[in-house]
């Protein structure tokens, strides 16, 4: 009776464990390195952290929505430097994902807040009750979008870049950071 107990367990851990969802972590690389699934590049004047997390913040909805990652950057030089919109892509069995400009993220909130509160447009109160909350939610996620352009010495940027969803179906990916592959994997 053990025995069967025993197998009876292992094989519901292993089906429990089977449908774990696994992060991606960095894949061992002399040319970064990797801490808390955060991979780490270093150059002449700058610090880059990325992570691919899901977005933390009201817009829960966005993570159905896109592939997201964090970035960290970090002037440690005594001198400007320009981030370019070219510096961050994901490259996934040979093809190369930019990132979805801010734009489109947050047209793609409003046409999903306008589908799921349509009203009557000729009702004498157009707009849905939650209105005030989706619009907090909008500048939320303005405010947490990686903006690239100049950093100034000692200076650091960090936010959320957004990508196609389809990159959750991939065991694993690169990011081409500054011409740096960094690779992940689950």
């Amino acid at each position: 009776m053990k025995v069967r107990s025993f197998i009876s367990i292992s094989i519901l851990l292993f089906v429990l464990s089977a449908c774990i969802v696994r992060p991606y972590v960095p894949v061992p690389n002399p040319g970064y390195g990797s801490e808390d699934r955060w991979a780490v590049l270093l150059s002449d004047s700058l610090v880059i952290a990325i992570r691919p997390q899901a977005y933390i913040g009201n817009v829960q909805s966005i993570n159905s929505n896109f592939f997201v990652l964090f970035l960290k950057v970090k002037n440690i030089s005594s001198g400007t430097v320009s981030l370019r919109k070219s510096s961050f892509n994901i490259i996934v069995e040979d093809k190369q994902h930019d990132f979805i400009p801010l734009e489109l993220v947050l047209g793609s909130m409003q046409s999903s807040f306008f589908m799921e509160n349509y009203q009557d447009p000729f009702a004498l109160n157009p707009l849905p009750a939650n209105y005030d909350k989706a619009r907090e939610q909008y500048f939320e996620v303005l405010n947490n979008y990686f903006s690239f352009g100049d950093i100034l010495p000692g200076g650091m940027k960090e936010g959320y870049l957004f990508y196609n969803r389809n990159i959750h179906n991939f065991k694993s990916f690169s990011v081409d950071a500054l011409f740096t592959r960094i690779h992940f994997s689950k």
